[in-house]
């Protein structure tokens, strides 16, 4: 009966002290996502000659709103958060740099507003230069000198400015920008350059120049750089001669074992040498072996007076085989009296009743041998008038 007394008189007023509690407490939340935050605007300015973006928006007027997330960015990919229940912001950037921002709201349940649109600005220029670069050192090599300095730390660095001279900055030679703390210039041989270096900023604002540094380049001449490339010329012939040529040599001597000693009948096919393929009066009679050429190497009609050059191929009676030429290898009126040697037609080069009326133009009583022509020779009724010399 204590026990149900307490209950009744401490316990259960006490947890229905603590659900009023609890309601007074949650009362407020509504289930629901914040609406968008409105009125968002952006302006910047110098603190401290430091650059800001001013961010300013309206607050909302849900009950269960208990703050703001803000996003910065500038690339709209890489986006900085910060978390705030004001609603007026200073975010320290970096100067003269365009910046792109949204903001949301969350409230007490979890849950987060849609973003606003992008807003964007670029930010205020500071006027304070980097501080000069240091560590600047040169190293010369054949016609290149490699630059090498500290990197700046600023937020706000942009590049570096190298200056190049040739007689210790009373002109200048060159200027170069780069974004890395070192740069290989490329000069002359055996020469004296002077460098310096200047760091610049986002907003323009630069340094003042380093150290000035100075090298020389290496000469065209240089014992180590001279023994290195005789060593290797050294190797280079010693291979040539004791490798490229003998395994040329080798080839070459291969292949010529696999010519013949001379092009013989054997080589050539039949019928493969053709009349295009003998310019005219290419084939001389010193070409021409005594009866090389007989009757049936010979086609119908081949050897025309276009191919024959004067004297060339019959210079005597021993180039003619016995009844090589007969009546159907001599063109009419072919054969004229300067083409005849004298006395090299004799019986035995004449086959019977080869030289008919038609194969005879006129003949004169000198290329005739006295005794040659008998009675044997002569066809019956072939000598007419029109034959006879007055």
């Amino acid at each position: 009966s204590e026990s149900l007394e307490e209950l009744n008189n401490v316990t259960l007023p006490g947890l229905q002290d603590d659900l009023q509690e609890l309601q007074n407490l949650t009362g407020f939340m509504d289930g629901e996502a914040p609406a968008t935050p409105t009125g968002l605007a952006l302006s910047t300015e110098l603190l401290n000659n430091e650059s800001v973006i001013k961010v300013s928006f309206n607050a909302n007027t849900e009950t269960d709103v208990i703050g703001y997330e803000i996003a910065y960015s500038t690339d709209q990919v890489k986006w900085h958060y910060v978390t705030t229940t004001d609603t007026i912001v200073y975010l320290s950037v970096i100067a003269n740099t365009l910046y792109y921002v949204r903001i949301r709201a969350f409230d007490a349940e979890g849950f987060k507003s849609a973003w606003t649109n992008i807003a964007s600005i670029t930010s205020a220029k500071d006027i304070t230069a980097p501080t000069t670069p240091t560590g600047l050192t040169a190293e010369a090599l054949f016609q290149k000198i490699i630059l090498r300095w500290n990197a700046n730390a600023e937020p706000d660095f942009d590049k570096y400015k190298i200056q190049v001279s040739t007689n210790n900055f009373s002109t200048v030679k060159e200027t170069f920008y780069t974004s890395s703390n070192y740069l290989v210039y490329s000069g002359q041989t055996n020469t004296q350059y002077y460098f310096r270096v200047s760091a610049i900023d986002t907003s323009g604002n630069e340094s003042a120049y380093s150290a000035i540094v100075s090298a020389i380049t290496a000469a065209v001449y240089d014992e180590d750089l001279e023994s290195t490339i005789l060593d290797g010329l050294t190797a280079n012939l010693n291979e040539l001669n004791t490798v490229t040529l003998p395994n040329l040599q080798s080839e070459l001597d291969s292949k010529l074992d696999d010519l013949p000693n001379e092009i013989t009948e054997t080589h050539i096919a039949n019928n493969s040498i053709s009349t295009p393929k003998i310019k005219a009066n290419a084939i001389t009679a010193d070409k021409i072996l005594a009866n090389a050429v007989t009757s049936d190497k010979i086609a119908a009609n081949a050897i025309t007076a276009a191919k024959i050059g004067t004297n060339q191929i019959i210079t005597n009676s021993a180039n003619i085989a016995n009844g090589v030429i007969q009546s159907a290898h001599i063109k009419d009126a072919a054969i004229e009296t300067a083409k005849i040697k004298d006395a090299a037609v004799t019986n035995a080069k004449i086959a019977n009743l080869a030289v008919d009326d038609a194969k005879i133009a006129n003949l004169d009583a000198a290329k005739i041998t006295s005794g040659y022509i008998d009675a044997d020779r002569i066809d019956a009724n072939s000598i007419t008038v029109s034959k006879l010399v007055a």
